[in-house]
């Protein structure tokens, strides 16, 4: 289940810097920085809930841009 939330202020600048600094410093294909991410994503900054992080995942594997869905997904940006 998947919920709608509120985005605040200033959060789109985090997130571009955010995925700016994870893709200078991720190597190693798209899978690489996964644990990375939910960790940093789900752990530290709070953004996504173990549960949203994992679905973006699944659904993530089919598709060729993992950090353009996050990202949407954060900002609650329409596809």
């Amino acid at each position: 289940m998947t919920t709608t939330t509120t985005v605040p202020e200033g959060r789109i600048g985090e997130l571009v810097r955010y995925f700016l600094r994870l893709g200078c410093l991720g190597f190693g294909g798209p899978v690489a920085p996964v644990g990375q991410m939910e960790r940093e994503l789900v752990n530290d900054r709070q953004w996504l809930t173990k549960e949203q992080m994992r679905e973006a995942i699944a659904i993530c594997q089919s598709l060729p841009r993992t950090a353009c869905h996050s990202g949407r997904h954060l900002c609650v940006l329409p596809a």
